[in-house]
């Protein structure tokens, strides 16, 4: 395919419209965006050190207005700079999260220090904010990847480009006040580190210098910092470098392989006391449970099946998914070949991608997003040799790609008010805990947002509790707890039972007992 149009300035304009179409998607879908989801509002609570999180949950028997929750909830108390210094403190001891580190939160309470009041709306847009500051960085950084890639064809460039940063996954990253869309701009940071790393060791330059190697260093501690999973990428990548010095006999480029990591982890732990506190984290045993013999076909079948859905529903539009099924049977049939620059690198990336999915495939597309960008690397030449045989195809698949990152569907983030259940005109909400169950005592965190000013909330530990606690002028007792409560179900005066949210039930029941 001729790319006369994309040589010199041409294709610098296009990777700016590029860019600004992109990040007007963003905005597009930020400003859609009407509250913030569970795991939002858990990145709020810890990022400030508030209740909401493991062991600081909310006092039992404590009436909280929804103005005093928010207050609670999603505002720094002491403020300023003092408060700042304060909460990144805390976070650097423990951040009460033991499947994350404390990265992506210190960068988020950096973000939402000129926050004064616990409004949704602003809490929204500076918590997006930040991840459009990634995304910018993100660009960039696969831009420069590629042109090592592709010298010599602005439209590969720019193809690749469109595709990983106009893909329906890429979008909700940026949209989601997680850490995972710092985990993709770092993925792609270190890739390119690791491009470098090789491509130094093939002319002959040292690699075991103080600027590189500190610089490899860095990049591998702030990519651990925002994903425990993302060692294993590390790890694949040193493993290739490592292999291939060890051929030629370079025995001080090999120690690079050594010494970086090592560095890495130290950096970790200067970063985050508790950064091997995962450890011990419930998802850890769930995780290696995945491994073992028992249910191993099945946790297959579930990993593939939600790879196939990503990929066609959040990585292509559909019309690009079959689009790709239909020129591989092309390429197959004519024996054409593709030349994959440095496939040592694609290795990577599919080894990682398919150990994640299979690890953790009820995290769908969240895991494995960070190496979308890429992916994207392989699958626009793929594209490009796909357009020799169906270039007019091709043409409408690109255009309807680009058209699917403004349609609502399968858009993740957005979390409607429709998505839950309505608080209106319920003037005291009762939350049940059990004993000893912190996530119940938690719940509070998530009825913030839905809550009026004057609207009250008190945890019980007790069902006895349940109607003492109501209030006198109640003729119907809203009680949320955890799904399919048996103690609840089996409480006497019971209306109905349904869903609140993704995780919690709503009862209700009448005030005077039957």
């Amino acid at each position: 395919m001729k790319n006369t149009y994309f040589s010199g300035s041409r294709s610098t304009w296009a990777v700016v419209l590029i860019f600004l179409l992109a990040l007007s998607v963003r905005l597009y879908w930020i400003s859609e965006k009407e509250t913030l989801y569970g795991d939002e509002l858990t990145s709020l609570c810890l990022a400030y050190n508030q209740p909401g999180w493991g062991d600081q949950t909310f006092e039992l028997n404590r009436v909280y207005t929804g103005e005093e929750l928010r207050a609670l909830s999603y505002v720094d108390r002491q403020g300023g700079l003092g408060g700042l210094a304060e909460d990144l403190a805390a976070l650097h001891i423990d951040n009460r999260d033991l499947s994350h580190a404390s990265l992506y939160y210190m960068l988020l309470r950096c973000a939402l220090t000129p926050v004064q009041t616990p409004s949704m709306d602003m809490l929204k847009w500076y918590g997006c904010g930040l991840n459009l500051l990634i995304f910018a960085v993100s660009f960039i950084l696969l831009w420069k990847l590629l042109r090592r890639f592709f010298p010599r064809d602005g439209l590969l460039v720019c193809l690749v480009l469109a595709l990983a940063f106009l893909s329906r996954a890429s979008v909700n990253n940026t949209i989601y006040v997680r850490e995972y869309a710092l985990a993709e701009c770092l993925m792609t940071a270190w890739a390119y580190w690791s491009l470098l790393a090789v491509s130094r060791q093939r002319e002959g330059i040292p690699l075991l210098t103080v600027r590189f190697t500190a610089s490899g260093a860095v990049l591998a501690a702030l990519l651990l910092s925002c994903g425990y999973f993302n060692a294993l990428f590390v790890a694949l990548t040193l493993l290739w470098l490592l292999v291939a010095c060890v051929r030629r006999r370079e025995w001080r480029n090999a120690a690079v392989c050594v010494v970086v990591p090592a560095a890495a982890l130290l950096l970790c732990l200067a970063m985050y006391r508790g950064f091997f506190n995962f450890l011990t984290d419930v998802r850890t045993e769930e995780v290696v449970s995945n491994t073992s013999a028992d249910g191993f076909l099945t946790n297959l079948y579930v990993a593939v099946r939600v790879g196939i859905y990503i990929m066609g529903m959040y990585t292509f539009t559909p019309f690009v998914s079959l689009l790709l099924v239909a020129g591989i049977g092309v390429l197959a049939v004519h024996r054409q070949r593709l030349l994959m620059p440095e496939r040592w690198l694609l290795a990577c990336v599919l080894v990682w991608g398919v150990v994640i999915f299979f690890l953790a495939p009820w995290k769908e597309p969240r895991f494995v997003v960070p190496v979308f960008p890429l992916l994207m690397c392989y699958m626009g030449l793929l594209l490009v040799a796909i357009a020799q045989t169906m270039r007019r195809v091709t043409v409408v698949a690109m255009v309807c790609f680009t058209a699917f990152g403004w349609v609502e569907y399968n858009n993740l983030y957005l979390y409607r008010a429709s998505e839950r259940a309505s608080l209106e005109g319920v003037q005291r909400l009762i939350v049940y805990a059990s004993p000893e169950d912190k996530d119940e005592r938690n719940i509070p965190k998530l009825l913030a947002p839905d809550m009026g000013d004057r609207q009250e909330v008190v945890v019980v530990g007790s069902t006895d509790d349940i109607r003492r606690f109501s209030l006198p002028s109640d003729t119907v007792i809203y009680v949320i707890s955890s799904r399919g409560h048996q103690e609840l179900l089996d409480y006497p005066g019971l209306v109905s039972a349904g869903d609140y949210n993704d995780w919690d039930g709503l009862y209700k029941y009448k005030k005077t007992q039957p």
